[in-house]
């Protein structure tokens, strides 16, 4: 692999060459349970640019039409070749990149995640706007709010906010409820220091 060369989106130290890129893909899936989203293995693969979209593209079509990996309603599933091919060669990728994609896995799963637990949808009625927050865990529904919004640019304001602040906007609400000033003031002062 040529460190010095960069090529078509690919940062030093990145996959250029196909046959690394297969191991590169397997050793992913391998790092996942051998199994994920399509879209899921996507970002992960250029989260850093790790590898360019045509070797990648290239790359995985060659390992589905060889029974490395098996591609399954919108599924890529590590086949048994494919996980002798991470096991057996994925040393030879540079640790360094072998370090990153893991933690590139790591955070892509846990915006994945964190997005599928957040709901926040504006939907237009005749008065205006009704605005639906919510916030899921395992257990169910930790935060279900209806609002009622006059015009799109406010649903919308409302709809951003709580998808990026969701655990204050709960904490706030529980303060109220239960009348604990000194939590209120937590909450203002994190928001003047944002």
């Amino acid at each position: 692999m040529d460190f010095d060369s960069q090529i078509g989106g690919v940062e030093p130290g990145g996959i250029s060459d196909i046959y690394e890129a297969k191991i590169l893909i397997c050793f992913v899936l391998d790092s996942l349970g051998g199994k994920t989203e399509h879209k899921v293995l996507d970002q992960i693969m250029f989260a850093d640019s790790f590898i360019n979209y045509f070797t990648y593209s290239d790359a995985l079509r060659n390992l589905v039409s060889t029974g490395h990996v098996y591609d399954k309603d919108d599924t890529f599933e590590l086949g048994e070749l494919g996980k002798e091919t991470s096991h057996r060669l994925s040393f030879s990728l540079p640790k360094s990149l072998r370090e990153k994609v893991v933690r590139a896995s790591v955070s892509v799963i846990s915006k994945i995640k964190r997005a599928n637990e957040i709901t926040a949808l504006c939907k237009e009625n005749e008065h205006g706007y009704q605005v639906k927050c919510a916030l899921h865990d395992a257990f169910g529904d930790i935060l279900d709010v209806n609002l009622f919004a006059p015009n799109s640019l406010q649903a919308g304001f409302l709809c951003d906010n709580f998808k990026e602040n969701p655990e204050l906007i709960y904490k706030g609400i529980i303060a109220l409820f239960l009348k604990d000033e000194k939590a209120l003031c937590e909450i203002v002062k994190e928001l003047e220091d944002e």
